[in-house]
This record gives structure tokens, sequence and C-alpha cells, in this order.
């Protein structure tokens, strides 16, 4: 991947490249964890709920899941 910049803004804001949201298939509402090492800012995507629960939210489904 090229190397883009973001500009920080109001209330320290930056808005996240298009390509980079699709290249980590980012969606509104993920969380992304960061940390800084030798000076360099470092945003991995992270999932609270195993992937494979992701899809499956409302109590209909998880008793579904349960029986078999």
């Amino acid at each position: 991947m090229a190397v883009e910049r973001m500009a920080v803004r109001k209330r320290n804001q930056i808005t996240l490249p298009k390509a980079l949201i699709k290249a980590l298939a980012i969606h509104e509402g993920d969380i992304l964890e960061y940390t800084i090492e030798n000076g360099r800012l470092i945003i991995t995507p992270t999932a609270l709920i195993p992937k494979e629960q992701a899809v499956c939210r409302n109590s209909e489904c998880q008793r579904c899941k349960k029986e078999g």
C-alpha cells in the first residue's frame, strides 16, 4: 500500500482513508486498538466477540446455536 496522509482535525479527529477501510474490512462501530512503537502509530482492528458469533446476535439465533 502506498504512503497516504491523514490530517488531524478539530477535537484531535482523523478520517481513515477509504483504501485503509477497505483493506482492513473496517466498518462503523468496529473497535481499533493502537500502540506506539519506535515513534510509529500502529492501529489494529480487534474483535470483542469471536468472528463466528458476530452474525448471531438475536436470542432466536443464539438458541438455535446452543441446540445444535
